[in-house]
């Protein structure tokens, strides 16, 4: 099978889940959503290998998108708050640990990477406008400062998990707050790219050494 030919899986998460939770999660009630097994990234790979499609998906050539969706973020009425995330905190490490103990469970050697952000409570004029991600149920607009605060939460449960379960975590959130590495919110450009490459290149070269994995 595929994970037969897979040394090390490398996951960066912690950002989408996060997103996820402040639009549809407020004190432990979800919104439904597609089963997992349909919307796996993971799932979406193996298939395009095996149907040798590239899956590449381009919204529009230009970027406009993007500027559509800032406009949208710019008109929402701003709050100072989040919802509850304690249950979707929960339910994110739940994830966490049924990976961890699938990739034991075939013998690869898992690693998570911290989430890294642009948002920050001082962020600077210029680099606000990059961003329109961050709003919360019913269209509301929070502050990257509440946002931050917000995804930290999920970093340091995340890091804390990792050490409980024994899976390496490299940590990116000394990229957060700047705007030298992101495009928008949380994706990188180039030179993010480049900068998450050299950390977690320094990852292998001190730690990158095969060990037993075991369930």
């Amino acid at each position: 099978g595929v994970l037969d030919e897979v040394d090390y899986v490398v996951m960066l998460v912690g950002g989408n889940d996060f997103h996820h939770a402040i639009q549809g999660e407020v004190e432990g009630v979800s919104t439904p959503r597609a089963p997992m097994w349909t919307r796996s990234v993971i799932l979406a790979v193996i298939r395009s290998t095996v149907h040798r499609r590239p899956m590449i998906a381009v919204e529009d050539e230009a970027g406009e998108v993007y500027e559509l969706r800032r406009r949208r973020l710019a008109e929402m009425p701003l709050i100072d708050h989040l919802p509850n995330l304690d249950s979707a905190i929960d339910a994110y490490l739940g994830r966490i640990e049924s990976i961890a103990r699938m990739c034991a469970e075939n013998h690869v050697r898992l690693i998570c990477m911290a989430q890294p952000v642009l948002w920050r409570r001082d962020l600077p004029p210029d680099a606000k406008r990059l961003l329109w991600m961050g709003w919360a149920n019913h269209n509301k607009r929070v502050p990257p400062g509440v946002l931050r605060r917000g995804l930290d939460r999920f970093n340091r449960a995340l890091i804390a998990t990792c050490e409980r379960l024994g899976v390496p975590c490299v940590d990116l959130q000394s990229m957060s707050g700047n705007d030298a590495w992101f495009y928008d919110d949380m994706h990188f450009n180039e030179a993010g790219a480049r900068e998450v490459a050299r950390l977690l290149f320094g990852w292998f070269r001190e730690y990158g050494t095969e060990r037993p994995v075991s369930p």
